[in-house]
């Protein structure tokens, strides 16, 4: 009897290591789940902080280049009429020889 009582007393104890054991398990699972959770929520909130600033800067991209577009076109039309008022003095100095040039 003082057999079984002891047997019975080792697997109690037993038991209960194993049952500490895997409590102590859960919550090292459970932490490194909440840890890896926020971790999860800080890249994400990186990952949108990321997105809007290529965003942001697409759209000034964007901007900069309309407005490089329009400088351009302006440049040309500006240098267009350069030419034109060059080509009509080279036809009027053609059209008049003996007039001075001076």
């Amino acid at each position: 009897r003082d057999a079984v009582a002891a047997a019975e007393a080792s697997a109690a104890k037993l038991a209960a290591a194993k049952e500490e054991e895997y409590a102590q398990a859960a919550a090292a699972f459970v932490d490194e789940t909440t840890e890896l959770k926020e971790e999860n929520e800080r890249l994400r909130r990186r990952v949108e902080t990321q997105t809007a600033l290529a965003e942001e800067s697409r759209q000034r991209l964007i901007a900069s280049e309309s407005e490089w577009s329009e400088e351009m076109a302006a440049l040309q039309t500006a240098l267009a009429a350069v030419r034109a008022s060059l080509e009509r003095r080279r036809a009027d100095e053609a059209a008049a020889p003996g007039r001075d040039n001076a």
